[in-house]
């Protein structure tokens, strides 16, 4: 069987807010930050893990 698990970037401080942001490249918060280290346990332990980061929020979380 597989399993498909579909992860969104860490918090941003427009996420925090309410706001829409879109394509705007803007830098996680510590929320985000923390839950960006929650993804690389989760990278860690699953032998396939694939991932896709089209812009620099994408990539803080890799």
């Amino acid at each position: 069987m597989i399993t498909i698990c579909l992860v969104r970037h860490g918090e941003t401080e427009w996420n925090a807010l309410g706001r829409l942001q879109g394509r705007a490249d803007l830098p996680l918060n510590i929320t985000g930050v923390q839950q960006a280290g929650m993804l690389q346990i989760l990278r860690r332990v699953s032998e396939g893990f694939r991932h896709n980061k089209p812009i620099e929020t994408g990539k803080t979380n890799t």
